[in-house]
């Protein structure tokens, strides 16, 4: 199952890729593989913070949502201009 999910995302990166590279529904892509990016970002670090917020690593390991987000958010923009 997890393998699955793993080819899913290959596909699905290699698939908006293409698209955007060929101007094929590029917006909506560039939209896709940001909620994609913002999601995978989401489900790494915010469980950790929840389960226990009271240990200090796990806000300073917490900084790497607001990076990755921010990462996400510029190529967004750049994809969609």
């Amino acid at each position: 199952m997890v393998r699955a999910r793993g080819y899913a995302t290959g596909v699905g990166f290699v698939a908006a890729g293409v698209a955007i590279l060929t101007g094929v529904q590029a917006r909506l892509d560039a939209i896709l593989v940001t909620a994609m990016l913002a999601s995978f970002a989401l489900l790494v670090h915010e469980p950790m913070l929840l389960a226990d917020h009271s240990i200090h690593m796990n806000w300073t390991e917490n900084r790497g949502i607001r990076v990755s987000t921010r990462n996400t958010a510029s190529r967004f923009r750049v994809m969609t201009r």
